[in-house]
């Protein structure tokens, strides 16, 4: 990971360079110029910096759980972000104390002596650092932010694969639980003929036994007299009486 900012180094060199600049008298035009345009191309990188982290966070997924590595980043990135802003805020504001300041010192300069060339030297190699500071810096932001988009892709595909494997995993169980229940549907037919046949077997039984009741003999009755095996084949062929 990229070295984080400290706050406090911005800070030391803004406040070096408000006492060079307090120290000496107007500034170069031409000096003045080239900071202008270094301060117009911070603001349009606070401004895309910003935008960049804006569209990131919207578009990284949710953590429903805990503090996540993308929540560590982008609280790593607010603070940078805030550092930046703050260091932009400071050279806006030397900026304008310097144009304020600028037609009076202008007369001073006309009636007083130049400034001298090492105090220029000197001022100019504390705006070259800061310059090279706040290059680094955003540097430093946009690896991490890189990092930061490698990572919410991984975690991305992560769960698609997941959502894909949940949705397979739910087919499974919807055609077992489809199985389930034509399966307790035909225990539930097979048992419902069961009972059925049973009635009709009951009902069946009944029925024969209600035809053909067992009849006992009376006691003291006399049991009729046997038929004559003989007579139907003796009316059948005239034989036999």
């Amino acid at each position: 990971m990229a070295r984080p900012l400290a706050p406090s180094e911005p800070q030391r060199h803004t406040v070096s360079s408000r006492t060079h600049l307090d120290e000496l008298g107007s500034p170069d035009p031409l000096e003045l110029d080239r900071l202008r345009q270094e301060n117009a191309q911070l603001r349009q990188l606070c401004v895309e910096l910003e935008q960049a982290l804006t569209e990131a966070v919207q578009h990284s997924p949710d953590q429903a759980n805990g503090q996540s590595p993308i929540s560590e980043y982008e609280a790593l990135l607010d603070s940078k972000d805030d550092t930046i802003r703050q260091m932009h805020a400071e050279l806006q504001e030397a900026r304008r104390s310097l144009e304020q300041r600028q037609p009076a010192q202008t007369t001073a300069s006309r009636a007083g002596s130049p400034p001298r060339e090492d105090e220029l030297l000197a001022l100019s190699e504390e705006l070259e650092l800061e310059r090279r500071q706040l290059a680094e810096d955003e540097q430093s932001l946009m690896e991490q932010m890189r990092q930061m988009e490698m990572i919410m892709a991984r975690e991305r595909a992560e769960m698609a694969r997941q959502r894909v494997e949940l949705q397979r995993l739910a087919g499974e169980v919807s055609h077992e639980l489809e199985r389930l229940q034509k399966a307790g549907g035909l225990q539930s037919k097979t048992d419902q003929l069961r009972a059925a046949l049973l009635e009709v077997t009951t009902r069946r039984g009944a029925f024969r036994s209600g035809n053909n009741p067992t009849t006992q003999p009376e006691p003291g009755a006399s049991p009729p007299p046997p038929r004559h095996r003989g007579s139907l084949l003796g009316m059948l062929f005239g034989g036999g009486k």
